[in-house]
């Protein structure tokens, strides 16, 4: 059978069936919402474009891949249409999770990981050209999953980058004629407005720097490279993405320090920025490799 765009229905259903019950949900991200899942799809439909000559599909599976259709629509009807979001949330108080929201989006991550990991395996025989999706899914489930059972500082090594991320910030901010206090974690801005942040290792984009680690050691290791090289494409990935936080960081406080200071019109705005600076810059710098790499 010839490999067409078809052969991504069953990856890409699944979130067109949430985005008729909660289309609010697809536009968020981290604990909020299914920006990842959003996200992950782009990477699968760029892997498999870029695979798409090498693919081999495995046909005796296509039942099996339409009962596990059956199984993820049957999971989200019941999320949405029969409360099972609330189920899910208490579950996670009797638990006694610390954040009962993330142990939801945890638990939701993982079912959702769980389907695209199936659908992959069960129709194509080198599902490994895969890497970047599945290992991105992976890296962003077990974020969740911290954040769930180990919120704010509890895990101490990752708050160690937070102060050099908000005395960065506030040298950025001094340029532009804001005055800034930092007491800890803790960061007041005067502007045009006053504004108080507090960052803990989610919000400094450690998490970012962790997904991008392991995205991008799967990436590499497709490549016979020397490992010389291979650090230095590592180190730069990393540090850009390190830059990137910081322009976050930076963006978020001059944008309440200065346009919008109303902490819910805030949130919004917090919501969607980081991912879309780390998407794009993952995605150019990928691209960017690739070309170059695929070139010679």
């Amino acid at each position: 059978m010839k490999i067409n765009l078809f052969q991504l229905i069953p990856f890409l259903l699944p979130l067109i069936y949430v985005g008729i019950l909660d289309s609010s949900s697809l536009l968020s991200v981290w604990n909020l919402g299914r920006g990842y899942q959003i996200i992950s799809l782009i990477f699968l439909i760029l892997e498999f474009l870029n695979y798409k000559d090498l693919l081999k599909l495995r046909k005796k599976y296509k039942n099996l891949i339409y009962f596990l259709i059956f199984l993820i629509l049957l999971y989200f009807t019941y999320l949405y249409l029969f409360k099972g979001r609330d189920f899910l949330e208490n579950l996670g108080k009797v638990l006694k999770v610390p954040l009962p929201l993330s142990f939801f989006w945890f638990f939701d991550n993982m079912i959702f990981t769980v389907y695209i990991f199936s659908c992959l395996i069960f129709s194509f025989e080198n599902w490994r050209f895969f890497t970047v999706t599945l290992i991105y899914l992976l890296a962003n489930t077990s974020i969740l999953a911290l954040d769930a059972f180990f919120p704010y500082d509890t895990l101490g090594p990752f708050q160690i980058l937070v102060p050099f991320i908000l005395y960065s910030n506030s040298l950025l901010l001094s340029l532009f004629g804001a005055k800034t206090e930092i007491f800890g974690n803790i960061m007041e801005i005067r502007g045009e407005n006053f504004f108080r942040i507090r960052v803990f290792w989610p919000s400094a984009g450690i998490h970012s720097l962790i997904i991008y680690s392991f995205v991008m050691l799967g990436f590499l290791l497709r490549f016979p490279l020397k490992w010389k090289r291979k650090i230095l494409y590592f180190t730069l990935g990393f540090l850009g993405t390190f830059f990137m936080n910081i322009v976050r960081i930076f963006l978020l406080s001059y944008y309440a320090a200065f346009i919008q200071a109303d902490v819910k019109i805030w949130e919004e705005f917090h919501s969607i920025l980081g991912e879309i600076l780390f998407l794009s810059w993952l995605v150019i710098y990928l691209t960017i490799l690739s070309f170059k790499l695929y070139i010679k």
